[in-house]
């Protein structure tokens, strides 16, 4: 808890731990990806992102198809933090690297916090990019919060303790691209370096007379899609538009554990936690974001029991439940069939379509 954690992950403490490196793309652990967040992973001991193995009170956390935590225990909620790395004993398996924690219980004293930690573009320095395209600031502000309580509800024999999290995060960042002037989209190509060579017309096979497409050659989808395309804003070699978008993300989660000490040699406790993350990323265009819901639930039922000295018998069951999922920025209806592209969709895939040129010749044809 004391430990200066930039957004509050027990991810974050492996790292510190040697011979682990965080995964930082898709190549070293495809969750990065699916997930936009890279903060779900790590390397250990050169092994991939997705081969580690993630414990909560001993019971397996990962969700998997991915191999990430289905929770993120906040760290005012975790007891103990361990890393097994490289040869580690027999009751461990399922990854090259095993991150363990146990989650806190309360005690006799009735004990408490509330607490708060705050990122504001205030206290920052402004970016370079920033600077050099002659914008303000780019906005960041991002709130941490949350409260746990533990303590006894009967003195020695029942106990609990509980926490509640919440982070909101709104980062923006200046983009910079080169589109399409207003001549251009109108079809007026004249401007073109030569280099680039002729606009062919597809229908005859000659060029279209000084490189200008006839509106009239122009379809109809292209001309309702022309609105989304930015203008240019700015004038810096090889970028015309500078924008600044904002990465939101907020997470929510809480937990409940209670322990029960039946007897000298007898002893439970039950434990559940649930973890809720929304993550939206822009992308430069209008309408060209992303979305990551991702989340999860843990519950756990141990009970210990003393034989004597030599011997104890350690029963648990587990209930582990993952989602991650990831889509376009969504609208309410379906532009596709609005910009005339007719297609069957569910509400879950309306959004802007995408435009992509491949291949290409010395010569440009439309």
């Amino acid at each position: 808890v004391e430990l200066p954690l930039n957004g509050r992950n027990f991810m974050q403490l492996a790292n510190i731990s040697c011979g682990v490196v965080p995964a930082c793309n898709a190549r070293g652990a495809a969750i990065t990806n699916q997930s936009g967040r890279p903060d779900l992973a790590v390397h250990v001991s050169g092994g991939r992102g997705d081969a580690n193995s993630y414990l909560i009170d001993g019971v397996e956390t990962r969700n998997m198809w991915f191999n990430s935590p289905s929770v993120l225990l906040s760290v005012d909620a975790v007891q103990e933090f361990k890393i097994e790395k490289n040869s580690f004993s027999a009751e461990y398996g399922q990854g090259s690297g095993v991150v363990s924690l146990v989650s806190k219980s309360g005690s006799n004293a009735l004990h408490g916090s509330a607490y708060e930690f705050l990122r504001n573009s205030n206290l920052d320095a402004a970016n370079f990019f920033d600077n050099y395209y002659g914008r303000s600031k780019a906005p960041f502000k991002q709130n941490q919060y949350g409260l746990t309580a533990g303590g006894a509800i009967l003195p020695n024999k029942l106990f609990f303790f509980g926490n509640w999290e919440s982070m909101h995060s709104r980062q923006s960042n200046t983009l910079s691209a080169l589109v399409p002037t207003p001549a251009q989209l109108s079809g007026n190509l004249a401007g073109l370096p030569s280099s680039k060579g002729a606009i062919i017309d597809p229908a005859s096979g000659a060029p279209f007379p000084g490189n200008v497409i006839p509106s009239n050659r122009i379809s109809s989808v292209t001309s309702k899609f022309i609105q989304y395309t930015p203008q240019p804003d700015v004038n810096v070699p090889g970028t015309n538009f500078v924008t600044q978008k904002s990465t939101n993300r907020d997470d929510l989660q809480y937990g409940i554990r209670v322990d029960y000490q039946i007897s000298t040699s007898d002893s439970i406790f039950g434990r559940y936690t649930n973890y809720d993350s929304s993550l939206y990323k822009p992308g430069i265009g209008v309408l060209s974001g992303s979305n990551f819901p991702y989340g999860g639930q843990n519950a756990v039922i141990q009970e210990t029991h003393i034989f004597n000295a030599r011997l104890l018998n350690v029963f648990n069951a587990a209930y582990n439940r993952s989602s991650v999922f990831n889509s376009w920025e969504n609208t309410p209806t379906s532009l596709a069939n609005a910009l005339g592209i007719h297609l069957k969709q569910t509400a879950a895939e309306y959004g802007l379509p995408s435009v992509s040129v491949s291949g290409g010749d010395r010569k440009s044809v439309v």
